[in-house]
């Protein structure tokens, strides 16, 4: 299941590698983008769907896409049995057959990193790091949006009001997804039952666990009606659901490489060329992100180490040429 907005020729390239070895993947897409990129995208050769995205960065809109789309291969009964979820600038750092066969192995239910939010000594370490102040800060608040976007400007103009709205305890301002005022809410659904768990939204599981989390919806509404009003809720509404679930296994055992260290807004770093060494010899399969607006070459310097043929053959005319959208 792939999430993307930006560069339809660098989405294509991903496509053709998660084909590479048998080309019997389903492979759904939900693109925020304008319809005719969801067009484009809907026929490159092995997309089984493309749909227009919700989207929405830390809205629920990003859940909306997911739990849409696993919905809609449900009605259509096509089998799978692991779910993969990527961005469009995520790419393979191994070869996709050592992905498969570790999966087709696995003692596992899922993979991906998460921690309970509300414990310091597991949200302050690992690959996000979280302080107890924003796991409440997302959690513990409604979020209406004020404006969708804001520029650089804005957030330098915002910083003083929103400081100063902060001291409450009743009141929360956010403005590193577009300017979001928060309202503390009298009641969570968090309790020893229902703990409150954050991890990373690129979440690779079973289809067990895609199917419980469909099915948990639609019994559980006040669940989804909570995570609908928070921040980033991808980082916790999936994760929080099949943790407390105490059916699955899932390991904290990341198979992608990202790194947050120094971002902001939520983005992780972007990979450079002297970047490709160190993931070829690490124990990742896949990389985020990567951007060949930046470094057009990139993924070419990471086909070479592999020994991939994915780059396109220059005799070969690609179904997308270029990107017809900008943004994340």
């Amino acid at each position: 299941f792939l999430q993307t907005h930006k560069r339809l020729d660098q989405i294509e390239r991903l496509v053709r590698i998660l084909q590479s070895t048998s080309g019997t993947h389903i492979i759904v897409i939900a693109h925020d983008g304008p319809p005719a990129d969801v067009q484009a995208l809907s026929e490159i050769k092995g997309v089984t769907r493309a749909t227009k995205a919700v989207g929405g960065r830390g809205r629920f809109g990003l859940v909306d896409d997911l739990l849409t789309n696993l919905n809609w291969i449900h009605e259509q009964a096509l089998d799978y049995d692991w779910l993969v979820m990527m961005s469009g600038q995520d790419y393979l750092v191994r070869p996709l057959a050592e992905l498969e066969r570790k999966l087709a192995a696995s003692p596992f239910d899922g993979y991906y990193h998460h921690f309970q939010a509300d414990n310091l000594n597991e949200a302050s370490v690992g690959a996000m790091q979280w302080s107890l102040q924003e796991s409440r800060d997302r959690y513990h608040y409604e979020y209406r949006v004020i404006r969708s976007n804001l520029s650089r400007l804005g957030q330098i103009l915002v910083k003083l009001p929103k400081d100063l709205v902060n001291l409450s305890k009743a009141f929360r301002l956010s403005s590193s997804y577009g300017l979001m005022l928060g309202r503390r809410v009298a009641r969570t659904p968090f309790n020893e039952n229902f703990q409150l768990i954050g991890g990373s939204n690129w979440l690779t599981i079973r289809r067990s666990c895609a199917e419980f989390l469909v099915e948990f919806v639609k019994q559980n509404p006040e669940i989804e009606n909570h995570y609908r009003g928070t921040l980033v809720p991808e980082e916790s509404f999936m994760q929080s659901i099949l943790y407390n679930s105490r059916q699955f296994n899932i390991t904290d055992e990341e198979l992608r490489y990202y790194d947050f260290r120094g971002g902001t807004h939520g983005r992780p770093k972007t990979m450079r060329p002297s970047d490709i060494d160190g993931l070829l010899r690490s124990n990742f399969y896949i990389a985020r992100k990567f951007d060949m607006d930046l470094d057009p070459d990139i993924l070419d310097g990471v086909d070479r180490a592999l020994g991939t043929p994915a780059a396109p053959d220059p005799a070969e005319k690609p179904a997308i040429v270029s990107a017809l959208s900008a943004g994340r």
